[in-house]
């Protein structure tokens, strides 16, 4: 898997097109007035969970299995460091508790390479596909 934080450009294979709605780069404030703390941390969660899942719900490119995401979180951009989609809500929480008003987040969507068959589906006869069935369940 390529490194998080490269270009998502410098991974896109040949004749495969990048639009800016791949990408959400965002400053959200981490205190509002007259609102807990924690319940706006929990709007920021909901917000990139809810772009996510638009991501994910695009068809893949054909020869891709769906999407993976380049995450960045910081205070800010220049401060921003890679992390993986499942680490963002927590990277979060730990910006807040730097005493940060704001924090950036980037998320890049990415075609995902299908995963390769296990050797076992590969190797013997019989029915690759009822074995390589088996091994994902």
């Amino acid at each position: 898997m390529p490194a998080r934080d490269a270009s998502p450009f410098a991974l896109a294979p040949a004749g495969l097109r990048w639009t800016m709605s791949d990408a959400m780069k965002r400053n959200f404030p981490l205190q509002a007035p007259g609102k807990d703390d924690a319940r706006v941390r929990d709007k920021i969660r909901h917000e990139l969970n809810k772009n996510v899942r638009r991501a994910r719900e695009q068809p893949a490119t054909k020869g891709y299995k769906g999407w993976d995401f380049i995450c960045k979180v910081g205070a800010d951009e220049a401060t921003a460091e890679p992390r993986a989609l499942k680490e963002v809500g927590a990277a979060i929480d730990a910006v807040a508790l730097t005493g940060a008003t704001n924090v950036f987040v980037e998320i890049i969507a990415v075609p995902a390479l299908p995963s390769p068959l296990p050797r076992s589906a590969l190797s013997g006869g019989g029915d690759i596909v009822g074995q390589a069935a088996a091994a994902v369940d």
